[in-house]
């Protein structure tokens, strides 16, 4: 009867252990818990468990957990010498150590699972909900020290610090943006008054009626810290428009434009379920690069349904051909995953057949080193894929100030453009289809993946909960510039 009560409390029937405890108990029938001094500590793990984890009461279930801890250290000093009590201890730690996350203190909780980790490492899906607790943690302890980080929508940025955009008829300004942090936000304001928009996912807008050329934004999140930013304001018509006139490309310069297009779609076994959209959109994405962008048939490389050798050979032979004034997409479309390696996050594209990502996989740090030697002006990477942005490399999120328009080309960029951030995307793709509208319907000659980010951050983001991320990729050749689509009809 007892080993069947700690049966069902291993696979969490709470109720059918404390019903079966009740008639032990009322039976009155002497078991090895009450005869042996070893095995007594499980009186109050089968009590804290029986009566009251099976009321969701975890303050109440802990002191007698943690007792049955102590009582066994005192009774089996010599910890490990006999099996089975290592694994029933191994089993407490690990109730003691759920009953911490479901009462919310997550750092305690990771200090018993890892414990018990030590005792029993076969318990089920140990390894990854300790890996998943160390990643809350890890972003609680950030959000306790980190301001919210503000990103500007409208009006747009122009130059470093400086924004520029219309006034209304009645001469005030709209200013819309994003604000992201980990405990929330409690306001933004915009010279100093409080944002008439504020949504749970950290969107704000406010048309501004007094402005004497400068913009101030500040949000405070739920811990109290404060971020600010400055820009000067510029209307249009007082905007350098000398500048805006002149085309980001020199007429001059004869670019040429190069695409590697990789999908994974036909994945086989129980890790990796098939992905049957991925290879369409990225056919799609090739039509709208030819039809509309002028990327010739001969320098689009597909790569489809493919492991990881043929892939990075397919990288590898394109980028060799490539020049100083050539530019170059590379489209990733399939599973994505990531793991923390001490403090570097490592993410993957996961190619076909995989199956360890040390071996098969494709990280960040191979797409880097591959990236490190391309003399190409321009490399921009496309990744759809669930973790994506683990993709970037680099300081996180490390950003430039904005040249002006006209010079953007002439610096050379390393950028990655990404579905969302360190999190599951859409099996059906919403970035890739806001990608195709917004590239069909644009009927600017020159645009920007900085502009394209832009166009598509919110349909994204309403459609899938999900933000698109831009962020510089590799260590080097990052000099400040832009990746742009020139409109050939």
């Amino acid at each position: 009867m007892v080993n069947l009560i700690l049966s069902y409390i291993a696979a969490e029937q709470f109720d059918k252990a404390s019903a079966l405890y009740a008639d032990y108990k009322e039976k009155k029938i002497p078991a090895y818990i009450d005869e042996s001094n070893n095995y007594r500590f499980l009186k109050s793990y089968i009590t804290a468990c029986t009566d009251h984890l099976s009321k969701k009461d975890y303050s109440g279930a802990l002191p007698l957990l943690t007792a049955s801890l102590e009582d066994y250290k005192l009774v089996n000093p010599g910890q490990g010498s006999n099996s089975l009590l290592s694994l029933e201890y191994g089993n407490v730690l690990y109730r003691t150590a759920w009953a911490y996350e479901k009462a919310g203190q997550a750092e305690k909780s990771l200090v018993y699972y890892r414990k018990s980790e030590l005792i029993n490492p076969q318990l089920n899906g140990l390894s990854d909900k300790i890996a998943s607790l160390t990643k809350e943690v890890n972003e609680k302890k950030m959000a306790a020290n980190a301001a919210p980080i503000i990103k500007i929508l409208t009006p747009e940025i122009i130059k470093d610090s400086t924004v520029s955009g219309e006034l209304s008829g009645k001469g005030s300004l709209f200013v819309s943006g994003v604000v992201t942090d980990l405990s929330g936000i409690s306001w933004v304001k915009i010279n100093g008054v409080n944002a008439s928009i504020l949504n749970d996912d950290g969107y704000f807008a406010i048309d501004v009626k007094e402005h004497t050329g400068n913009l101030t934004i500040q949000s405070q999140n739920k811990l109290g810290k404060i971020s600010k930013l400055n820009y000067s304001y510029l209307t249009k018509s007082t905007s350098v428009e000398a500048t805006a006139s002149i085309p980001p490309i020199p007429p001059t310069s004869k670019p040429g434009f190069h695409a590697v297009l990789i999908a994974c779609s036909d994945y086989s076994g129980e890790q990796w379920a098939k992905l049957p959209n991925t290879i369409p959109e990225a056919k799609a994405y090739k039509k709208v690069l030819m039809e509309s962008y002028g990327y010739k048939e001969e320098n689009i490389v597909e790569i489809y349904d493919k492991g990881q050798a043929d892939i990075i050979a397919g990288l590898s032979a394109k980028m060799q051909t490539l020049s100083v004034n050539d530019n170059l997409i590379i489209m990733f479309a399939g599973h994505g995953t990531y793991k923390n390696k001490g403090n570097q996050l490592i993410g993957y594209w996961v190619p076909l057949n995989a199956s360890k990502p040390e071996v098969d996989y494709i990280s960040n740090l191979k797409l880097d080193e591959l990236v490190y030697d391309c003399q190409a002006r321009h490399i921009l990477l496309l990744s759809d894929a669930c973790y994506s942005a683990a993709m970037r490399s680099g300081d996180d999120k490390n950003e430039m100030p904005q040249l002006p328009k006209n010079k953007e080309y002439n610096f050379k960029s390393r950028q990655i453009l990404t579905s969302g951030g360190l999190e599951k995307v859409p099996e059906k793709s919403v970035f890739v289809s806001m990608l195709l509208k917004s590239l069909e319907e644009n009927e600017e000659k020159y645009i920007s993946v900085k502009m394209l980010y832009n166009l598509i951050f919110n349909g994204v983001r309403n459609q899938t909960g999900k933000e698109p991320e831009l962020n510089l990729f590799g260590k080097e050749g990052n000099e400040g510039g832009q990746f742009y689509f020139i409109r050939s009809k």
